[in-house]
């Protein structure tokens, strides 16, 4: 079951109508490769973003990895909102 879906910048779930897209976004983790290694990648990069969040000081290194983490997290919701919209056609 899919329970752990990005959040839009508004809060729902990959934007729009959240039960509708949730139907959506399972639908389309079970059925489309694609879909299914964006969101495990999304996951992957929010679990590393947690760990660098959680420190107290960042090196120059880890505060240039957290912006390109956080860039590459916002390309791959990009990419699954664009999924869910073809989808929903």
């Amino acid at each position: 079951m899919l329970t752990n879906l990005p959040l839009s910048s508004t809060g729902n779930r990959l934007g729009g109508n959240h039960m509708e897209n949730r139907d959506i976004s399972q639908t389309l983790y079970e059925q489309n490769p694609e879909y299914r290694s964006l969101l495990e990648e999304h996951r992957s990069l929010e679990t590393r973003l947690t760990e660098l969040t959680s420190r107290i000081y960042l090196s120059d290194r880890e505060q240039i990895e957290e912006v390109t983490l956080k860039k590459k997290k916002l390309a791959l919701k990009d990419r699954m909102q664009e999924l869910v919209r073809k989808h929903d056609r």
